[in-house]
């Protein structure tokens, strides 16, 4: 397991297809800071999201992508709403694994049956 986390970008699909899956579990969901006076949720600035939520989880270890790596992600209140901490959940990549896509929470079933299902896993085409 690397020793640090590995930060993603959000990015809206905006009709792209994500490069690659992973499975990851999800470790904690909470608000991210609004900064001095709530000056980063303005909508003035540019990397502003709605209702912006940090999110941090690892990386399967047995799966293709970032095996084991603890990353975070900046995601929209819609997108991180779909997540349970401790729960497993199913994330899009793009650009080289850097930039996260989508998120979906996966099926409560076993975890040989999650390392299955991500196989054929696609970013649902409307993730926004």
């Amino acid at each position: 397991m690397a020793s640090s986390s590995l930060e993603l970008k959000w990015e809206w699909p905006a009709g792209r297809t994500s490069d690659m899956a992973a499975l990851v579990k999800v470790q904690s969901i909470k608000p991210a800071s609004k900064g001095f006076f709530g000056i980063l949720a303005s909508p003035s600035v540019a990397n502003a999201l709605p209702e912006a939520t940090d999110v941090s989880f690892i990386f399967d270890e047995q799966g293709p992508h970032n095996a084991g790596q603890v990353a975070t992600v900046r995601l929209p209140g819609v997108e991180a709403r779909k997540l349970e901490v401790g729960s497993w959940a199913a994330i899009g990549l793009l650009e080289s694994g850097r930039v996260c896509a989508c998120v979906q929470a996966a099926p409560k079933v076993n975890v040989e049956e999650l390392r299955r299902w991500i196989a054929g896993w696609k970013c649902p085409a409307d993730s926004n």
